[in-house]
């Protein structure tokens, strides 16, 4: 292997760490008065891609009913579960991408207005009161759009009485249908192992001793 070969090599793996997942970087926005919502554009493009909105009143029964929906915007969906038709409240390193695994059972969802948690009487809804966890999502762009899809994910969390909401964080891939790990802030970028790195060095020392040598020889010659 020659010297230029592995210059080559090392420039590809460079070019790999071009990074396509754009992370927000902690924004922590709460939410905590009765009757708002707050609004997040995920692409920073102009056109906000879902809604958080914290609902209160106290019509239903007498009761304080209060909570918090997840608004979705224009075409974009979200991942709802089969076992509680809610906003499905995702672990670290969850892929989300087109076709959902089926266990747990997932799907994409398209409801307007869905609840991420809510506290009346003695019922509740939702699996993010009092949980922090990760709502995953797809939206649409000018450049991802009829069944194209960006797919991110936003981290949210409830405190357990339904009247705070934070939205921590958000990620979302620039590529369209192209996976994300609920969590993921970049993408990885292949690294030589210690072992990796003594090879590379043996071989780029070999070279250059070889192309000494033959350039004496032709001094010689």
């Amino acid at each position: 292997m020659c010297y230029s070969s592995i210059a080559a090599g090392a420039l590809a793996i460079a070019g790999q760490a071009e990074a396509a997942v754009v992370y927000s970087g902690l924004q922590n926005i709460v939410i905590n008065t009765p009757n708002t919502s707050q609004l997040i554009d995920l692409n920073n493009d102009g056109t906000n891609d879902f809604g958080f909105r914290y609902v209160y009143s106290t019509t239903y029964f007498g009761n304080s009913n209060r909570g918090f929906d997840l608004v979705r915007i224009n075409y974009n969906q979200h991942i709802d579960s089969y076992s509680h038709a809610d906003p499905a409240r995702l672990p670290g390193g969850y892929l989300i991408q087109p076709n959902l695994p089926n266990q747990p059972a997932f799907y994409w969802d398209t409801e307007n207005n869905d609840t991420l948690g809510t506290y009346y009487g003695s019922s509740t809804m939702g699996v993010f009161r009092g949980q922090t966890g990760y709502i995953g999502v797809r939206f649409q762009s000018q450049t991802c759009n009829g069944s194209n899809y960006h797919y991110g994910w936003i981290q949210f969390s409830l405190n357990n009485n339904a009247t705070s909401g934070t939205i921590i964080d958000w990620a979302y891939e620039t590529n369209c249908n192209q996976p994300i790990q609920a969590g993921q802030q970049q993408v990885a970028v292949p690294a030589f192992t210690p072992a990796g790195i003594a090879v590379a060095a043996g071989l780029l020392s070999g070279a250059g001793i070889r192309a000494l040598r033959k350039r004496k020889k032709e001094e010689k010659a």
